[in-house]
């Protein structure tokens, strides 16, 4: 599939330089003329697709008796219906495939739900909420979990939270409890609220605030009035409070109505500090009761924030208009306007100027401000053994490995033909700080360079 998709509709590589997530790139394929669904995750050219004509009718046929007294059905047990048939007289082979086929054929008859469900043309997603709700009331008096909804609806968990999120009539009780609203037994709202919203606006800084804090600052009032935990205070803040709002995925109260989600948070939080460590930023999170795993990794797909040194990050938009410092970089890369390439390692004891460091040039490269440029992506982040390389932009070289080989082949075999082994060139990209220790396996297995038992290097490379 990834081999399919590369050559006939775009370079899936270049989605490793991009913030495209995959649920941004299967609405995208979701809305092709050409592709379906064909099992989870993975789409199919719809000339792969057979299905019979007869078959395309009945299946037609019967979802429009169907919704004449249902509102709405999964794709399993619809696939689970035909399933002898679709075997016979189809290469359907799933749910999945049935639900892209049917779109495909019946998007104009039928609405298509989360790559899930099919319903009536005229059902929407208040009707749906609605439903649920209607399924909560009839069956709960008291509080209710996801498998008790599952054992009387098709609505999966994701879609439940998703209900509770919309919902002014069932809330979240627990962590993993719902109640409806009217067996919540609270008394004086207007009383509570009001005690809340106090406590809120005495503690609350920079538009936000933890919500541990504020329930444990209410903890006895609180649970005296039947709001035990943190998740049932953010539902009645949620559906009572006029002058904040809550995230329950942030765990954060906003003040004045203005919701921000992490990214939005962190890049205000970098805004106002102008630069800030990794530190800094692990901290910031914590505090927003964020967990900060991978926090690394985030920051580097968040196009609006660059790193301007060691672990330590700025916002691009300080940068775009700081021609002073462009063309200080632009004057220090003049004395190597020679080289086709450049490692940035081995210029780093000439940047005698506190502002300016292999980090901060690379990142500027990066976001094209620095003229006649580009910046070639290396294997190693970590500090020690990182290696930032920039090449000319004329330069036919596009990749780490493409730079490796064209360093073997230009510069290395003419001087070295004597020493073809690993070890001596290995120390020569080092030398050139092009590496810090080993050679990527990606050079030796996309230009078929072989190793012998005493590490001595061959392949058609050498005449």
């Amino acid at each position: 599939m990834k081999n399919l998709l590369s050559e006939k509709y775009f370079d899936i590589l270049k989605l490793k330089k991009t913030n495209i997530t995959f649920r941004s790139l299967s609405s995208s394929f979701d809305n092709s003329k050409y592709l379906v669904l064909s099992d989870r995750g993975t789409y199919t050219h719809i000339d792969n697709v057979y299905i019979s004509k007869n078959l395309l009718n009945e299946i037609k046929e019967y979802l429009y008796n169907y919704f004449k007294i249902n509102d709405i059905i999964p794709t399993y047990k619809l696939f689970e219906m035909f399933k002898e048939k679709l075997f016979n007289y189809s290469n359907c082979l799933n749910k999945y495939s049935l639900y892209g086929i049917l779109k495909y054929y019946f998007s104009n008859d039928f609405k298509f739900k989360e790559g899930a469900f099919i319903t009536s043309s005229s059902y929407n997603n208040d009707t749906i909420l609605e439903k649920f709700e209607e399924i909560c009331y009839k069956n709960f008096d008291s509080s209710f979990n996801f498998k008790d909804i599952r054992k009387l609806s098709y609505f999966e968990k994701y879609k439940i939270d998703n209900f509770i999120e919309r919902s002014k009539k069932i809330i979240r009780y627990d962590k993993y409890d719902y109640i409806n609203i009217r067996d919540l037994n609270l008394k004086n709202v207007d009383i509570i609220i009001k005690k809340i919203e106090l406590e809120i606006e005495k503690n609350i800084s920079k538009d936000c605030i933890n919500i541990e804090k504020i329930f444990q600052r209410l903890k006895i009032f609180l649970i005296t009035h039947n709001i035990n935990n943190i998740y049932c205070l953010g539902s009645i803040i949620k559906l009572y409070s006029n002058k904040y709002l809550y995230s329950q995925r942030t765990k954060l109260i906003y003040s004045n109505g203005i919701f921000k989600n992490k990214k939005e948070l962190l890049i205000d939080f970098i805004r106002i500090n102008h630069t800030v460590s990794l530190s800094d930023i692990n901290n910031y999170i914590k505090k927003l009761g964020e967990k900060t795993n991978s926090m690394k990794n985030y920051i580097n797909i968040l196009d609006e924030i660059i790193k301007v040194d060691y672990e330590k990050y700025s916002l691009k938009e300080f940068y775009l208009n700081n021609f002073e410092l462009i063309n200080t970089i632009e004057n220090i890369l003049e004395n190597y306007k020679n080289e086709d390439y450049l490692s940035l390692e081995s210029i780093k004891l000439s940047l005698n100027k506190k502002n300016i460091n292999i980090y901060l040039i690379e990142s500027l490269v990066q976001m094209n401000l620095i003229s006649g440029y580009k910046s070639i992506e290396t294997y190693n982040k970590n500090h020690k053994y990182y290696r930032p390389i920039i090449v000319k932009d004329n330069f036919d070289i596009n990749t780490f490995s493409e730079l490796i080989y064209y360093i073997f082949k230009n510069e290395y075999i003419e001087e070295n033909i004597d020493k073809l082994t690993i070890k001596d060139f290995s120390n020569y990209l080092i030398n050139k700080n092009i590496i810090y220790s080993s050679i990527p396996c990606d050079f030796f297995k996309n230009y078929n360079i072989k190793i012998d038992e005493f590490g001595r290097l061959g392949g058609d490379y050498i005449k």
